[in-house]
């Protein structure tokens, strides 16, 4: 649950008449119907969401229907991107997913579906990258999934300070049912991967 930040508002003495109030906006007014001035916060919000001088009336409250068209839009566009994400994925066990990442240079990791839990959960595992040249092309490498499935990828690995070596985890995650794709990190989504696909990393020496 958000904070209400409201009550830490700065709203100015000649404009501190409620206009009107709904579950996205408060809107005040200088109750100036010649020279109308409004301000406007959006719910629990400290600070102003806009702040206007109006030539008339019906300019002023133009805007105020407006801006609350806008939020009822913006709110349903969410519920039904919320709805698309929570419907059931269609991966299978044994699909293979990428993510693409890094900043400077491109780094691709693969990864196997192990095993499905509910509808919109599946366990995965790290796949080994098999890297080619790319011939006339130095700095970029032509990356596929291997055949094993070592779990060598940054994303599914943790060290082990007894053994002192990196051991295989395999990690939950949950599916955007929209396009079957899971977040494996805060920089990095994995999508699934089409056999034969071309995806390309930044070579050897060519990175940061």
């Amino acid at each position: 649950m958000s904070k209400d930040y409201s009550k830490d508002r700065y709203i100015p003495k000649t404009c501190n008449t409620p206009l009107l109030s709904n579950e996205f906006f408060d809107f005040f007014w200088n109750e100036n119907k010649e020279k109308p001035v409004c301000i406007t916060f959006s719910k629990k919000a400290k600070n102003q969401f806009w702040y206007i001088q109006f030539l008339s009336y019906d300019r002023m409250m133009k805007k105020v229907e407006e801006t609350i068209s806008n939020a009822v839009s913006r709110k349903k566009t969410q519920e039904e991107n919320k709805a698309k994400r929570n419907q059931a994925h269609s991966l299978k066990v044994g699909d293979i997913l990428y993510a693409s990442w890094g900043y400077d240079q491109t780094n691709i990791d693969f990864f196997k579906v192990v095993e499905l839990v509910g509808k919109t959960q599946i366990k995965i595992i790290g796949v080994d990258t098999e890297i080619e040249s790319v011939p006339g092309c130095e700095s970029q490498d032509l990356a596929t999934p291997a055949n094993s499935s070592s779990q060598a990828n940054v994303f599914t690995r943790k060290y082990n300070p007894t053994l002192k070596k990196y051991e295989p985890i395999t990690l939950l995650k949950k599916v955007d049912g929209s396009n079957n794709s899971i977040k494996i990190s805060s920089y990095a989504w994995a999508t699934p991967y089409k056999p034969g696909q071309n995806l390309y990393q930044t070579a050897s020496g060519f990175g940061h």
